[in-house]
């Protein structure tokens, strides 16, 4: 499952949704099953990635801080100089990490946007002026 529908920061199911999706099956089947150089353990590796959560205010308990670091500081959750023995299933990676992570900012940038919107917009019921 995508790391923004485990946070529950949007609701609306997306094609991207699946395709990091995806991205996380192909990962967890590299990791499982073929060689790299994690100095980490796989169970821990696979633990650190996808059985993470937290709780918010509310005691809901959310899920995807890890799968986001995953793309943001991969060395957080793989380690520094990870890499699989394959070289294709390495450049692979590298270009999923960057789609996602793209995927991410983007999503990161709406959010903001949208949070500046409310605020501007209960200022004025409060009745600021928006100057």
């Amino acid at each position: 499952m995508s790391s923004f529908l485990l946070k529950g920061t949007h609701t609306v199911h997306t094609i991207q949704d699946d395709m990091e999706s995806f991205v996380y099956v192909v990962l967890y089947h590299a990791l499982r099953y073929l060689e790299h150089n994690g100095r980490l353990s796989v169970p821990t590796i696979l633990a650190n990635i996808f059985d993470s959560e937290e709780l918010d205010i509310d005691g809901i308990v959310l899920g995807g801080t890890n799968k986001q670091l995953l793309f943001l500081r991969p060395q957080s959750i793989l380690g520094y100089g990870f890499k699989f023995h394959s070289g294709s299933l390495n450049r692979w990676w590298k270009q999923m990490r960057l789609a996602v992570h793209q995927w991410h900012q983007h999503l990161d940038a709406e959010q903001f946007a949208k949070v500046e919107t409310d605020d501007t917009e209960s200022d004025h019921e409060d009745g600021e002026s928006a100057e």
